[in-house]
Order: C-alpha cells, then structure tokens, then sequence
C-alpha cells in the first residue's frame, strides 16, 4: 500500500503539527494534564458515518464484499496512554493493575496492557474485559507485527484510559477509532515511524474498520471495507446523530441481510466510484432495511425525520442503530436534535471532520 502524498495516514504526521479538532478534543473529561504521569499523550478518536455502504455476495470465508465511503465526525472519543518500566512507580496511577489484559501472541513477552474506559453524559462505557478490548487487541497486534520485521520491545506496561463520547451498537466506529488510536499511541511510545506498514497490518488484523480511522477525513474502501482506494475532499455540514435506545448487533445484521437478500445497486456505486469529492456522493446502505426490520423504531426514527423541515439527508449509518441527518446550518442541526430528545431518543450535534485518530499536540 503505498502511503505517500494523499494517501499517507493523518496519524503520519508529526505529533506537533496542528490539527483542526486542537481546542475542541481539550473538552474531555481530564482538564490538566499535568495531574498525569509524566509522558503521557492524548489521543483524539473520531466517530464515522458511512455516506454509502454497498455490501455485496457473501464470501467463502464468511465475510460479505463491501464498497463503501466513510467520512469522520467532529465527535470523538479520547485516549490516555502512558508506557512504563514494571518496576516505575507512575505504574498503576492511569490505570488499575487489576485491569490488566493477556496476551499469547509472538512478540508480546515483554509486553504488558491495561485499559479502563470511562463513560460521559448518557454514554455508558462497554462492560468488556480487558483482554477483550480492541484497545488491548491493537497494541498486542502492533507488537506481534513488529515481531514479525524483527522489532523487539523492552519490558513495559502499556496504560491506556478511554474516555467514551461515541455510543455502543450504533454504526458509529467507536471501537475500531479507539483501536486506531491506540496503534498511532503505541508506535509514538515506541518511536516507530507512523507510517510504518505494521500499523496498517495491525489495524486489518483487527477489524474491517479499523485502517480507515489512519487515514480519517473522508475515504473509499473496498475488500471488507479495509483496504483503502482513495481519499475525497470532506464535506463540512453540520450533522444530527439520532439514536433509539437498542442497538444492533452487527452479526444479527448481516444475518438478516443474507436472509432478505437486497441486491446491491451498482449504478449508485459506480457514481461513487468517480466521485471526487464527499458531497458528490448519493446516500445509500442496504443494511438499512434489514436493520429496520430487525428494529421498527428506526423507521419510526425516518418517519419523524422526514416531517422536519431542517433535515436534508438522512441514512443509516453502518450496521445501526444510529441514523445521520444532514443539516444546512449548525442552528438547524441543533433544533433538530433538540425535537429528537423530545421523541425519547439519544441525539448529538456535529459537523463532518477531516479528523483521523491523532495524538494531540500538547502546548
């Protein structure tokens, strides 16, 4: 993959080099990072929508061919990391030794990772283990990757704190941009070059999502949805995130989908397909009715939005449950979600980013 010009990931870039969410990823929970252990970096980790997922034949291997456009979001999650000799005492002061998550990979003996996450206002963290976080699965991944091209670690502990702004179960990419953060976070601690290929191996090895949140913005893939095509000039609307209080599964999904069998409509696709940038690109998803089916306040959710005057476009983003609604002007992106609350469900004001999972630069 060649990651020059366009194509090379935000994360690439050096870390004191201004990005354009500085101010706003500041506005976390922690305020003062002085109070952390010394060495310790902030991580942004954007949410996504997709503008067009076109899921294709179910493949031998299980998984289904995917054609899709992903653009960034202002919402983010943010990262804490800080590395540590086993025997330092700032180990243990980001997070708990108890949280501690295993690994038996090839290239992880030396390596030891522990993550906690932390919720915010009406976004409850995942109740997930440790080792079963993507978080821990990505800087195991990048240190097996780096086995693999003879890069030895010394023996350290890995912190990391999530703070989660991005709901669960929401087609939003919550997980994946945590996942990608913590690769950019780890090879910064590590003094890797951010545009060294085992990132990008790491992030496929993780999930389908994941190596878009390297490159951010907004970006065509295709394979599972991993392998990166192409970058498009973003959009820069403000965006309505509507949310009812289920989420979806994205296997329970997909099963529907291959039960109903909607047949992927190529000519949208190939539009897409010569689109130079996002705002060329029609809404499409044919998750979006197996998703409706499998959970009918959705369409209760498209019914309402398509009485508002504010909303331009809307769509199902990813898998679901949450629904993207595209507003002219920020006042009308918040009215909108203002009357969104009123109908019972979890609703945020946004904007499309250029935002890519990013250490933040410190002042």
């Amino acid at each position: 993959m060649n990651l020059s010009g366009r194509q090379q990931p935000l994360a690439a870039q050096q870390a004191d080099q201004p990005i354009d969410l500085v101010n706003y990823a500041r506005e976390t929970t922690i305020k003062d990072m002085k109070r952390l252990p010394q060495g310790t970096i902030k991580l942004v980790a954007p949410a996504k929508v997709n503008l067009l997922l076109g899921i294709g034949n179910r493949r031998d291997d299980g998984y289904h061919d995917v054609f899709t456009i992903m653009h960034a979001l202002m919402l983010h999650d943010v990262l804490y990391m800080h590395s540590c000799a086993p025997s330092d005492s700032t180990c243990g002061v980001l997070v708990d030794a108890e949280l501690e998550a295993t690994s038996d990979m090839p290239g992880t003996e030396a390596l030891r990772v522990r993550v906690s996450c932390t919720g915010s206002a009406q976004i409850e963290a995942p109740d997930v283990a440790p080792e079963d976080n993507l978080v821990a699965k990505a800087v195991f991944s990048l240190a097996n990757e780096l086995a693999a091209d003879n890069v030895s670690l010394v023996e350290q502990v890995v912190e990391i704190k999530v703070e989660k702004h991005i709901p669960s179960q929401a087609g939003l990419g919550g997980g994946s941009s945590d996942a990608a953060a913590a690769l950019v976070g780890a090879a910064y601690l590590w003094g890797i070059g951010a545009d060294h290929p085992a990132i990008v191996r790491a992030a496929r090895s993780i999930g389908a999502d994941v190596a878009f949140f390297l490159y951010g913005g907004c970006a065509r893939l295709s394979g599972s949805g991993d392998i990166f095509e192409r970058a498009l000039a973003p959009r820069n609307e403000s965006v309505v995130l509507i949310r009812p209080d289920a989420g979806l599964s994205t296997a329970e999904v997909y099963h529907s989908f291959d039960a109903m069998g909607d047949p992927l409509d190529e000519q949208v696709c190939e539009r897409a397909r010569q689109a130079e940038a996002a705002s060329e690109v029609t809404l499409y998803n044919n998750l979006q009715a197996p998703a409706c089916m499998l959970l009918p306040e959705l369409s209760q959710v498209f019914s309402w939005i398509e009485k508002q005057p504010q909303a331009m476009e809307a769509l199902l983003s990813g898998s679901g449950s949450a629904v993207f609604v595209v507003c002219g002007t920020f006042e009308q992106a918040r009215k909108l979600a203002a009357g969104a609350k009123q109908q019972g469900w979890w609703a945020r004001t946004t904007t499309f980013s250029s935002l890519s999972a990013a250490v933040v630069p410190s002042r």
